[in-house]
């Protein structure tokens, strides 16, 4: 049996901004819109889903409903592209800074070892070593939550893409 998110419509305006006038090719989805598919998606806890949309039969055109599954279909593969880049460069900032870090405390141990006495080089000593500890600790933050943050939308716009898309008489 095929997992069904069934929302409701009065009219294809429903999917799309109040405040956007372009063609539906080009529109952007409603905020309400896209959250109340969201938390449907959450909610049921789909893997997959075939998205079903019921509109009253005097409002529904083929030709408008083709063009509308592209949209979304393009909107959400987007957004994963987006967030899939956003993931990706929050984890190599993340090890840059890690490893950036690491390079500071490695020559704080340096400086420590050619201190003798030198105030100017205790100095440096004292700034590097905080400094590269700090570095080290938001690389790894940056690796392991940072680049999860924006997990659940990740994986619903993941699903989506795969979703169908049907329109049906209300």
């Amino acid at each position: 049996m095929k997992n069904v998110v069934q929302l409701t419509l009065d009219s294809y305006q429903d999917l799309f901004s109040d405040f956007d006038p372009r063609p539906y090719s080009e529109r952007g989805l409603s905020d309400d819109f896209l959250h109340e598919l969201k938390s449907v998606v959450k909610e049921v806890s789909l893997e997959e889903f075939e998205m079903i949309f019921s509109l009253p039969a005097k409002e529904r055109n083929p030709e408008l409903e083709k063009t509308i599954t592209e949209r979304l279909h393009a909107y959400f593969r987007k957004h994963d592209v987006f967030l899939l880049r956003e993931k990706r460069d929050h984890i190599r900032n993340g090890a840059i800074l890690t490893f950036v870090g690491l390079a500071v405390m490695c020559g704080a141990v340096l400086l420590s070892w050619t201190e003798d006495g030198n105030k100017i080089i205790s100095l440096i000593k004292v700034i590097l070593e905080p400094a590269g500890w700090f570095m080290s600790w938001y690389g790894l933050d940056q690796v392991f939550y940072s680049s999860r943050r924006n997990r659940h939308n990740l994986i619903f716009f993941q699903k989506a893409i795969k979703a169908k898309i049907v329109f049906v008489n209300a």
